[in-house]
């Protein structure tokens, strides 16, 4: 660094320092003067870092691959045993609303790309086939005096009911659900009344 611009610098420092005093009641003429050939001689007079040394290699020694090189180096030792696998963490609860079906088990009702969707579950929540033929949904809406329909059927693999009707949002309204069984075989259908958001 040139000799005036630090100079400069340290003047500036200084000026910067009388200023930030804070003394307004005193006269311009400040006593603090700094000898700046003083603070000159005291910097190249401090003790420079040394740079780091560096040993030459011969020429006849034989040049150590990367993966070689990272396998003779030491790895240090931690206190704990070697990582464990994460805990597996719960699984995340799937959409909908869970309606309780006593020993039949449970079923699951969502809106899934803006359709109904009826999913079956055993005791266990284990996902069975459906044991229902349909199921005849009803809820009330804002936008017409009528409640709003929907009749799901079974889905390709049978696993679900599932509509082609849209519904519109918003999706908290109370749902009344009848499933359908076989009506050969004396079956009442059975009836929900839930609270769906």
């Amino acid at each position: 660094m040139k000799r005036s611009a630090w100079i400069g610098g340290l003047a500036g420092i200084a000026l910067l320092l009388v200023d930030a005093s804070g003394a307004e009641n005193t006269p311009k003429k400040s006593g603090v003067r700094i000898n700046l050939d003083e603070l000159e001689a005291k910097a190249a007079a401090a003790p420079k870092p040394a740079a780091p040394a560096v040993s030459p290699i011969p020429a006849d020694t034989p040049k150590a691959s990367a993966p070689a090189a990272a396998s003779t180096a030491t790895k240090p030792v931690s206190a704990t045993p070697a990582a464990k696998a994460a805990p597996a963490q719960p699984p995340q609860p799937e959409p909908g609303v869970e309606i309780p079906r006593g020993e039949k088990g449970f079923l699951r009702i969502a809106i899934q790309d803006g359709k109904f969707r009826l999913s079956f579950y055993d005791k266990f929540r284990e996902p069975i086939m459906a044991d229902v033929l349909s199921a005849a949904l009803r809820w009330p809406v804002k936008y017409q005096p009528n409640d709003e329909r929907a009749l799901l059927t079974p889905t390709e693999a049978g696993m679900a009911l599932g509509s082609e009707k849209i519904v519109r949002p918003p999706y908290a309204f109370k749902l009344f659900i009848t499933l359908n069984k076989d009506p050969d075989a004396n079956q009442t259908p059975e009836s929900y009344v839930i609270d769906f958001r």
